[in-house]
Formats: structure tokens, C-alpha cells, sequence
């Protein structure tokens, strides 16, 4: 494993931790890395550092031969930091990160820049769907909120913009991107944005899951655009029992503390035990989808 940086377009650095096959545990610090060609994942996060929220998904996949890349990104979250303009920063972060691991990182020459896939959780499935060719029209984010004022998200929104200001979409340019042949997408937000042909464009094989008890995502609005969106059938999974933040890494002690609502599920459901099944179907879809030509 190794601590890497890029920078964003304003200079910020942007921390990434890889993580890649070794002889020593995946998590062994600048370990020396073990085979060639090898497939790569991008894991796009659902809060600021994928390391923390997704770091028993990236060691399965380093353990089962995969090169990773989580994000610690930079700027603010769109739904508690006044506004929603950065949500595009997410994508335009993403292909920072893979310029940087194809072209700049020190064990580039490990990745086979034909097998690349990405996973995207809450605001990183978001940016997951922008990375494989979605459009979202961001236009319609206040007026959804307009309409469905009591969302969680649209709550979070509202307290977090200035009354005076109200609800605006800051225009970003969506940067275009063709290289990853596979994604897997978790609890994506704003997925309404993706509607009326947003994704008509994607042709790469998507993974998709939900959480049967999302408070956050209502199905109708955020999951199903998506669902009815994308071109080709996504392999689809509702979690029974499971809320929005289950799909974040079962909490370690000292993040429970820091954050105890992310930590909790529901009575009876256990997050370590879905999290073994969720990372089997994650390194199986990817191990289907990013084999090597023959």
C-alpha cells in the first residue's frame, strides 16, 4: 500500500491511498507490489476519504489481484456545505486520479490501462455514472427540492443555503471519459439528475445495488431513473433491512465514537456480515467484466 498525491485543478492536493497485490498483507505500507497487467478499480467514496469508508472493499480487491485507488477528496460536500456546484468536482477528481495512476504513479507500468474499472458509493455513484458516460442535468436539483421539499438530502440542502441566496447550480463542464469498461454503483445521490436519457451513452456493464431501508435515496426519484436509464440491464441488488450508510466499512472503534449515527444498523441486520457478501459480488463482477484479452 502506498500514499500517493495529485492535485486538483486549482492546485489543492488530492490524497490517494493504492493499494495492490503483495507478498506482505495488501495493507503493508510501500509493500512491493506482486504481478503484471494488472486490473485496476477506482473507488469514487460516499463521504471525503474512500480509505476510511471503503477500505475493506479496496484490500478484497488488492487481495484478490486488483490495483485500487480510494480518494480522499478535496472540496465540500454538496448536500451540508451550501450549495450543490462542487458536486461535478467528484468527476472531475475521479479522472484526475486515473491520469495520475496511469501516467505519473511510480507502479504504473503493473496496470493494464485496458482493464479499468470503477465503484462508486452515495456521491461517489454519482460521479461513478458521470465517469462512465452519464449526463446529469443539474438544473433539476432545485426544482426537485422545490417539489420534494422534506428529502433528507433536499433538508440537508435547504439548512445549508442561505435563504437569501436560495437553491442554484453552479454550471461545471462534465469531463468526458471512455476508459473504464466496468462500474459498480451503490446508493447513488441525485440520481433523478440522470434522467430523460442522461445515460443513454453508457455501454459498459454496471453492478447496482440499493439499501431496502434507504431513508436518504426514496426509490422512485433517486434509483429508478437510473435503473430504467442505462441502455443494458444492470446486475441489481436490494439490500433488505439495510440503510444508506451500510454500505460504508464496518466502523472501527475510534469512528463509531466520531460518528456514531453513520455506525449504527438496524436491529438484527449486520453490516461486517453484508460486507463480506458485498465484496465478494464486487471482486466477482470485476473479475467477469475486466478479464484479459486472450
Amino acid at each position: 500500500m502506498q500514499h500517493v498525491f495529485t492535485s486538483d485543478r486549482d492546485g489543492t492536493p488530492i490524497a490517494i491511498a493504492m493499494w495492490y497485490p503483495s507478498a506482505t498483507p495488501a495493507a503493508t505500507p510501500d509493500a512491493a507490489i506482486v504481478g503484471d497487467a494488472l486490473p485496476f478499480v477506482l473507488i469514487a467514496p460516499e463521504s471525503a476519504d474512500a480509505s476510511v469508508g471503503h477500505g475493506d472493499t479496496a484490500l478484497a480487491l488488492a487481495n484478490a489481484g486488483f490495483v485500487v485507488a480510494t480518494v480522499e477528496h478535496t472540496g465540500v460536500d454538496p448536500r451540508i456545505q451550501g450549495g450543490i456546484g462542487h458536486i461535478m468536482d467528484r468527476s472531475q477528481q475521479v479522472q484526475r486520479v486515473l491520469n495520475y495512476v496511469l501516467a505519473d504513479w511510480n507502479l504504473r507500468a503493473h496496470v493494464d490501462p485496458a482493464r479499468l474499472g470503477i465503484f462508486g458509493s452515495g456521491e461517489g455513484g454519482f460521479a461513478a455514472l458521470v465517469a462512465i458516460g452519464g449526463q446529469p442535468d443539474l438544473t433539476t436539483i432545485p426544482e426537485h427540492c422545490n417539489q420534494f421539499p422534506q428529502e433528507p438530502a433536499c433538508r440537508l440542502i435547504a439548512d445549508a443555503t442561505p435563504a437569501s441566496g436560495g437553491l442554484s447550480v453552479v454550471a461545471m463542464e462534465r469531463p468526458t471519459e471512455t476508459r473504464f469498461k466496468a462500474a459498480v454503483i451503490a446508493a447513488p445521490d441525485f440520481g433523478f439528475t440522470f434522467a430523460n436519457g442522461a445515460l443513454k451513452d453508457v455501454t459498459v456493464p454496471v453492478q447496482l445495488w440499493r439499501a431496502g431501508d434507504d431513508a436518504l435515496l426514496p426509490t422512485k426519484e433517486y434509483l429508478q431513473p437510473i435503473f430504467d436509464g442505462l441502455p443494458g440491464a444492470p446486475q441489481y441488488t436490494v439490500v433488505a433491512n439495510a440503510e444508506h450508510d451500510d454500505f460504508l466499512a464496518p466502523c472501527t472503534a475510534e469512528v463509531a465514537k466520531e460518528s456514531p449515527a453513520q455506525c449504527t444498523s438496524e436491529a438484527g441486520f449486520s453490516r461486517t456480515a453484508f460486507h463480506q457478501r458485498l465484496n465478494a459480488a464486487i471482486v466477482t463482477f470485476f473479475k467477469q467484466t475486466l478479464k484479459a484479452a486472450t
